[in-house]
């Protein structure tokens, strides 16, 4: 969670998942690395296009993300990352841009996946920073 919610606009979460099996795992990473992403962007312009109350939603994109992870005590890994997001409008008022930038890993039987919210810009370096140590862990 941000340190001071009134000018840092960001936020973070993890979950791990433990599978019985490869197959199992990477059928669920293959999945979250790609499709839950964009249903999730789809939910949240539905969500706005709903409850907005006047504001209008544009600039939807959704596309894979470069995320280097530079980490020589991280475990051999796949990663798939995607970056999203979304604009609202209303007359009178600043635009405001959602960006959400989804990471999502596979080692051995485990699926880590991580979630960035920004408001405005992207989360930043701090993202690949807190996926890394998390590993290390």
């Amino acid at each position: 969670m941000p340190v001071d919610a009134q000018t840092d606009k960001r936020s973070a979460g993890s979950t791990t998942r433990v599978f019985a099996s490869v197959a199992a795992t990477t059928t669920w990473y293959a999945w979250a690395g790609r499709e839950k992403s964009a249903c999730d962007l789809k939910a949240a312009v539905a969500s706005w296009k709903k409850y907005g109350h006047g504001f209008t939603v544009g600039r939807v994109r959704h596309a894979p993300e470069a995320f280097p992870l530079r980490c020589a005590f991280c475990p051999a890994h796949q990663l798939s990352a995607w970056r999203s997001g979304f604009t609202v409008s209303k007359r009178g008022q600043n635009d405001t841009t959602y960006v959400f930038d989804w990471v999502v890993v596979r080692i051995g039987r485990a699926v880590v996946s991580f979630s960035f919210y920004s408001v405005d810009r992207p989360f930043g370096a701090e993202a690949a920073r807190l996926v890394a140590k998390v590993f290390v862990r």
